[in-house]
């Protein structure tokens, strides 16, 4: 699924066949002359391009969207995950015994599931933090109490990047520019304050979240969560708060996306 497009037959054959993951690619809805002198005609494609040095050249290509790549990488890791995971925990509920040891025969389908979706959980988040930080305007100033000594203060665009959390990001500037209500007023938050919270255990990882546990412990175990079928669907619940703040201006890569992926996800387990 990597690379490939939904081929959306709406488009422009010029535009269908490239790749879901650009930033930004359309066409000359009217001839356009350049101060050049050259004159393109309708229907030229238009595109950002990026540059890539390599073994002493410098090459370029159609510019990427980081926020499709991240939430594509997190996209083929559940992919993976869910093939692996159903392998290794399929049956374990028939088991009538409280403890079982069927896992052990089963670890290397476990153990690449757990891996898989850790990186799904991951890069997921990490989509809506580069979607928030790329989304503050470079004038946007945001007053606010200082937390500490509860002073008013305004910060711009650079310390907002640098110092305020994501959540506030979310609600007090993203939900600002992209005038809708707080995104905390919505039922999209729950989803992203549960992905947070585990993505941040997988990263900060404890001592107590992932060893000297007993049986009647399990519960608390990391993986245990990890594992759990909610976690299928972390790469969605991104999509559907991009959406939220993006709507009705959908870019063509996030609408690819939901194309490519939506068949994967309403079959969630």
């Amino acid at each position: 699924m990597v690379g490939r497009s939904a081929r959306n037959p709406a488009e422009p054959q010029a535009i269908r066949e490239r790749d879901w993951r650009l930033q930004a690619l359309t066409t000359l809805a009217k001839a356009s002359t350049l101060p050049s002198g050259v004159t393109h005609p309708v229907g030229t494609v238009i595109e950002a391009v990026g540059f890539l040095k390599h073994a002493g050249r410098t090459h370029d290509h159609g510019l990427a969207s980081p926020l499709a790549l991240y939430l594509g990488a997190a996209a083929e890791a559940e992919r993976r995950a869910r093939r692996h995971l159903e392998r290794a925990l399929r049956g374990l509920a028939d088991h009538r015994t409280p403890v079982s040891g069927q896992l052990r025969r089963r670890e290397q389908h476990l153990f690449d599931g757990l891996q898989e979706r850790a990186v799904a959980i991951v890069f997921s988040l990490t989509t809506l933090e580069a979607f928030a930080n790329d989304g503050i305007p470079p004038d946007f100033v945001l007053h606010r109490l200082n937390q500490h000594s509860s002073a008013p203060e305004d910060l711009d665009a650079q310390a907002i990047e640098r110092f305020i959390s994501l959540d506030e990001k979310l609600i007090s500037v993203i939900s600002s520019v992209a005038k809708k209500q707080p995104v905390n007023t919505t039922p999209h938050w729950q989803n992203y304050r549960w992905l947070a919270a585990l993505r941040d255990r997988l990263i900060h990882l404890k001592r107590r979240d992932w060893r000297g546990l007993a049986p009647q412990d399990s519960g608390r175990w990391i993986w245990t969560h990890v594992a759990a079928p909610r976690a299928a669907l972390a790469p969605w619940h991104v999509r559907n708060m991009l959406l939220y703040f993006l709507e009705p201006q959908v870019p063509r890569w996030l609408q690819q996306f939901s194309d490519l992926y939506g068949p994967m996800f309403s079959q969630a387990a």
